[in-house]
């Protein structure tokens, strides 16, 4: 292989890598909701490229600690989508465990997983085959969840300052994804120690602590992600 084809080679792994969509690969949804009670929950995967791909789809915990196996499945779990075409994943509960909760949200990760066809061009050149991975949450919502809808939670957060800490406190049994955070106008860091896609995310009935921008702080600003990936109103809060 010489250096020329290398380069590209490399170059279109990196565009893969970075963004899926540009791979032909585009996905209905930014996150799913699945209601207890449903007999499943649909997602629309599209080719919007010429090539074929093999598609992957699954889900799993969103701890690498939990094991347990996943109380959902993916039909079909694995296809091949051509260029220009869509297929719709159906996610299923199988739940034999008694796993999902009952009085609150739970999160997954559903991943679908690409692998491109080699360019006609290069297939004499080199063996190599693009893939990526895009993973977006999957967040069980039990029935009866009614004393804050799931659209309000956001704006029920509690704050409050514990010296160069600010405690972020959700009464709700809803996650609450926060989109716009700052505390004065300076934008409030995600801990190092949280797995970066859950770090702005207060799950239900618990307590999250950042970092404050500035110790001499005195108003909160937030917004979060809806259940359509869209912001909602900015709220503000004394400190």
């Amino acid at each position: 292989m010489n250096l020329k084809l290398t380069g590209i080679l490399f170059s279109s792994a990196l565009i893969f890598l970075m963004n899926p969509a540009i791979a032909g690969i585009q996905i209905s949804s930014t996150r799913i909701i699945y209601p207890e009670g449903v007999d499943e929950v649909q997602q629309t995967v599209k080719n919007t490229g010429e090539n074929n791909q093999l598609v992957q789809a699954w889900v799993d915990n969103i701890y690498k600690k939990d094991q347990r196996k996943s109380p959902f499945v993916v039909t079909p779990p694995l296809f091949k989508l051509a260029g220009g075409q869509a297929n719709v994943l159906h996610f299923i509960s199988v739940d034999k465990t008694g796993s999902l909760t009952k009085d609150r949200e739970q999160i997954f990760w559903a991943n679908i997983k690409s692998i491109g066809a080699t360019p006609a061009e290069l297939s004499q050149q080199s063996k190599l085959q693009l893939a990526a991975r895009t993973r977006i949450k999957l967040i069980w919502r039990p029935k009866g969840l009614d004393k804050h809808s799931a659209a309000e939670a956001y704006k029920h957060l509690a704050f409050s300052v514990s010296g160069s800490r600010l405690n972020v406190e959700n009464p709700t049994a809803y996650y609450v994804s926060l989109q716009k955070f700052a505390v004065d106008g300076k934008n409030v860091q995600a801990p190092k120690d949280t797995i970066a896609a859950i770090s702005m995310m207060i799950p239900p009935f618990s307590k999250m602590v950042y970092a404050l921008p500035d110790k001499n702080a005195k108003k909160v600003t937030w917004n979060a992600i809806d259940d359509y990936g869209n912001g909602t109103p900015v709220q503000e809060k004394s400190l």
